[in-house]
């Protein structure tokens, strides 16, 4: 599985709001697409007792891609955002990303 994060944000500051996007078309084959796409948050690094709050709503899903809008974090925190993509072929895929987050750049 080869799975590319089309954009990632190399720092997120609290006050941001960004979207996480995974694109997997290399993946699917020419009838297949996404059925379900699943955002969950985990800490990797620092203290947020309620990870997944910096997650907004539901994923969705255009085409190949999957998108997630992020909001909030904890100063200093890394967090693991993984997606875990169903297909209509019964395929599964979890691609992720590593975001950090800062405090207010001033």
């Amino acid at each position: 599985m080869s799975c590319s994060v089309v954009f990632s944000y190399p720092v997120k500051f609290v006050a941001e709001q960004v979207t996480v996007t995974f694109d997997v078309a290399g993946e699917l084959t020419d009838t297949e697409s996404i059925v379900s796409a699943v955002f969950t948050a985990s800490v990797f690094t620092g203290v947020d007792a309620n990870p997944s709050a910096i997650i907004s709503g539901s994923s969705q899903i255009f085409g190949s891609e999957v998108r997630q809008l992020i909001i909030g974090g904890q100063p200093d925190a890394v967090y693991n955002l993984l997606c875990t993509i169903t297909t209509s072929n019964g395929q599964t895929f979890t691609p992720f990303v590593r975001l950090p987050v800062k405090a207010a750049p001033f």
